[in-house]
């Protein structure tokens, strides 16, 4: 009955915990992933599996829910032996850390190799790459375009060969970064940080600065404004506009965002409205710090529209 035990865990903590998941079997209680899915986007929380065995099937749905719970939330499935469990423990350690911001979120259902190029700004004290899926591998390019080892301050927390790779950098130089990553299937990547800056988003019908007034999901057709609301930043630092991506990393839409020098309270940011698509999506924002560095955060969820009547 693990998918009541993730709404009672979502329902009696804080917005933004970290849950994690140990188990060795599927779900039974899979109707109940729809209610986890709404928490999970209300609360911003993140849910991560450990799962010992097989679980069985794969392709069943008792299995299937545990990876879009994961997907949703920016959370991992993990295969291990139990002998292996430590290891995970030391990771999740590190990981459940309160600052910890989200650079890059996404899901591929086949083997694929991937660069991403993102630009770290000097608030990152330290980021992670995890990738979980079979033969994974990473390979990370400091601006100057030099691979880095382990002499580079590159430090590997996790490493189960056929199943997760779990790399971190202590307090990398400010700029263009390339990460590139593969796996030999279906796989996950996440990259997080260490920083202060950070945003949350809240959808309403029409334009707000009030984020009561706000709610965590979007009605699908209807015509939406998004309010932000950013940590970290304070004048001349700013965002600079909006995207919408796929759980696939690409680009769906990309919104400006006007910017108001002498706005109170400087942190809150309304978006022009646009049409949510049908599919979820995640929310990338980029801006300038006040040095002029590039800042990249993505949503700690992905958002799914309220289909109406439901």
């Amino acid at each position: 009955m693990s998918i009541g035990a993730i709404k009672i865990a979502l329902e009696i903590s804080l917005p933004g915990s970290f849950i994690y998941v140990f188990t060795d079997a599927r779900s039974k209680d899979y109707k109940l992933t729809h209610e986890v899915l709404q928490l999970i986007q209300q609360k911003q929380s993140q849910v991560v599996f450990v799962l010992t065995g097989d679980c069985d099937d794969r392709n069943h749905i008792g299995y299937k829910v545990y990876e879009e719970i994961a997907s949703t939330s920016s959370g991992q499935v993990f295969h291990l032996d139990k002998k292996q469990v430590n290891e995970v423990l030391k990771w999740v350690e590190d990981a459940v850390q309160s600052s910890r911001v989200n650079l890059l979120s996404t899901d591929h259902f086949s083997q694929v190799s991937n660069t991403w190029q993102m630009p770290f700004d000097p608030s990152l004290k330290e980021v992670t790459v995890a990738l979980s899926g079979p033969a994974p591998d990473i390979e990370i390019k400091n601006p100057q375009g030099k691979i880095l080892g382990k002499d580079d301050s590159l430090t590997e927390l996790l490493h189960i060969p056929n199943s997760a790779k779990v790399v971190n950098i202590k307090d990398p130089q400010p700029g263009l970064w390339s990460v590139k990553t593969s796996s030999k299937g279906r796989h996950s990547v996440r990259i997080s940080g260490l920083s202060t800056i950070d945003f949350r988003a809240g959808f309403s019908r029409k334009s707000t600065m009030d984020f009561k007034m706000t709610s965590s999901r979007p009605v699908q057709g209807i015509p939406t404004h998004i309010l932000l609301n950013t940590t970290g930043l304070s004048p001349p630092a700013r965002p600079d506009r909006l995207e919408l991506l796929t759980i696939t990393g690409e680009v769906i839409k990309t919104l400006p965002i006007r910017y108001y020098p002498d706005r109170q309270p400087y942190n809150l940011w309304n978006i022009t409205e646009f049409i949510p698509p049908n599919e979820a999506f995640f929310l990338r924002v980029t801006g300038y710090d006040s040095q002029g560095f590039v800042f990249q955060r993505v949503s700690s969820v992905s958002f799914s529209s309220i289909v109406p009547g439901e």
